[in-house]
């Protein structure tokens, strides 16, 4: 809410009715509108999510570890602009 008070102009917060779980941050990450966070490094997958999903696609990252998938788990929090092409392009394309 902070760096949204920050800006000028509209701003747009979705906010859940739903208790969402905590999540766990990168040491010394900080919140940057724009910039997406990695929370979970992987090289087979990514799992990109937001809000509430966010702690769910950490189950799944954990449930496909236990198959031999390694997930990367990113946290979209805002979607302009977005900084996250980079690590789909890094994974490369979907397997046919």
């Amino acid at each position: 809410m902070k760096a949204a008070a920050a800006l000028e102009g509209p701003v747009f917060l979705r906010i859940s009715r739903f208790p969402v779980p905590n999540i766990a941050r990168p040491a010394g990450a900080r919140f940057t509108i724009g910039k997406a966070e990695t929370l979970r490094d992987g090289n087979d997958v990514a799992i990109i999510a937001n809000g509430t999903m966010v702690s769910r696609a950490l189950d799944a990252a954990a449930a496909l570890a236990a198959e031999g998938v390694a997930a990367r788990v990113i946290n979209l929090s805002t979607i302009a602009p977005w900084t996250g092409m980079r690590s789909s392009r890094r994974l490369g394309p979907a397997p046919s």
